[in-house]
């Protein structure tokens, strides 16, 4: 009878941590206006617009100020969409050297994982997910835009994402699925807008 009792309790710890994992809902923060479409006076003839390379990294922040890099297969491409979408190129390269200007975009997450099992697991365990427990998750992104001579503008953009997690997030968990994403799209759009607004892009000689 005990080992029966103690299996149904492991079976049903372990279910309301999945259900507690499951109904959970994220908000942008909002510290960053969202960007939105790209201005039509940002758009030249493509013979006169210059070619660009994109250097992206992205990486995870850890304890006491360390940070590993992390591989990210899908955010690259998101930003070289954008990069089009802004229509500030004639193209996009995947040679250094044949670019009039190299943009360097770097995206930190400083989201800790160690932490979020912790919270999560002792909300669980108390409270069988009755409670919600907040997570917030924070990205940075910094970017420079060179030719071949030098350094012109860098850039900083700071928001991030609140997560919670309890059952009363269950019915609208699987609209908020994105907001990650989302968030990082937003700073990569406003860092094309400014660059365009700047206007530190000298069109090519036709």
């Amino acid at each position: 009878m005990t080992v029966a009792h103690g299996q149904l309790r492991h079976w049903v710890l372990s279910a309301a941590l999945v259900v507690f994992l499951c109904s959970c809902a994220s908000f942008r923060g909002g510290r960053l206006p969202l960007a939105g479409p790209f201005p039509p006076e940002t758009r030249r003839e493509p013979a006169t617009k210059p070619c660009a390379y994109l250097d992206i990294s992205t990486y995870q922040e850890l304890y006491q100020g360390s940070q590993r890099r992390v591989f990210d297969p899908g955010f690259p491409s998101k930003v070289q969409d954008i990069a089009v979408e802004s229509r500030l190129f004639s193209s996009i390269t995947t040679s250094r050297n044949r670019a009039d200007y190299i943009i360097t975009i770097e995206v930190r997450d400083s989201w800790n994982k160690y932490y979020m099992d912790c919270c999560v697991g002792l909300s669980t365990a108390l409270t069988l997910a009755l409670v919600p427990v907040p997570i917030k998750h924070r990205y940075a992104l910094d970017a420079s835009v060179s030719d071949s001579e030098q350094e012109l503008k860098q850039y900083h953009y700071e928001d991030y994402v609140t997560t919670w997690y309890g059952l009363i997030f269950l019915p609208i968990s699987l609209f908020t699925t994105e907001v990650d994403d989302q968030v990082r799209d937003n700073m990569v759009q406003t860092l094309f807008h400014d660059i365009a607004k700047d206007g530190i892009l000298a069109e090519r000689e036709k």
